[in-house]
């Protein structure tokens, strides 16, 4: 089958325009589902809380039993945090380019906005439907995580600590995908949600397939 082209969308009666994003005001735009009271974005802050509450447990009890010292433990967790905010950041979205190859994009390309600090990677002109998207937007999470947490398993305590620094803070900085994830979940009622990126533009536009057509 054919894939969609952006002109479809705009032309057919069968999709509707229900939302157009500028890439550099996406902040806007997430803050409404960062903190909205979607079942799934309960559960992601949820999970981050639970997670700091058990590094800090763990902290305790291994400078207690003398496993590691707090300078030391500290020192590793500030250096799994400068390994997110470098190579973390080019793997994340290096993923999520992979995902979208993965599902037929023939363009991949990246940005930044540095006034809110938060990358992104966009495929120009592909259009979407909810289950790629959904692909696109949770490959970094699902590969980052569970990559880290074999790893936890496989490595000496100070390097372990070092992974548990990455782990929170890449499931922290995955707020941005859950939270348009989310987004889409709340239009789960209708057939599709479909999406394309115009790198020219610099926006991502948003149609409904409408269930009467």
């Amino acid at each position: 089958m054919k894939p969609l082209s952006p002109e479809t969308l705009h032309d057919d009666p069968r999709y509707e325009l229900l939302l157009v994003i500028r890439h550099d005001e996406l902040m806007p735009f997430l803050e409404e589902y960062l903190f909205s009271r979607h079942p799934v974005m309960r559960f992601f802050w949820f999970l981050n809380v639970s997670l700091l509450a058990a590094l800090i447990i763990f902290a305790i009890v291994d400078t207690g039993k003398g496993i590691i010292s707090w300078g030391t433990l500290l020192w590793q967790f500030a250096t799994g945090l400068f390994l997110l905010l470098t190579v973390g950041i080019v793997l994340h979205e290096a993923i999520h380019a992979m995902a979208y190859k993965l599902c037929g994009a023939p363009r991949v390309s990246f940005g930044v906005n540095w006034r809110w600090f938060y990358f992104y990677a966009i495929a120009d002109r592909f259009v979407m439907g909810r289950r790629r998207f959904f692909f696109v937007a949770l490959a970094p999470f699902v590969v980052i995580t569970l990559t880290t947490l074999v790893a936890l398993f496989n490595t000496g305590v100070e390097t372990r600590w070092m992974l548990w620094s990455v782990l929170l803070f890449h499931t922290g900085a995955c707020a941005g995908d859950i939270a348009i994830l989310t987004f889409y979940l709340n239009y789960r009622r209708f057939p599709d949600l479909l999406t394309y990126d115009d790198r020219t533009e610099g926006k991502s536009y948003f149609f409904l397939k409408r269930s009467d057509h």
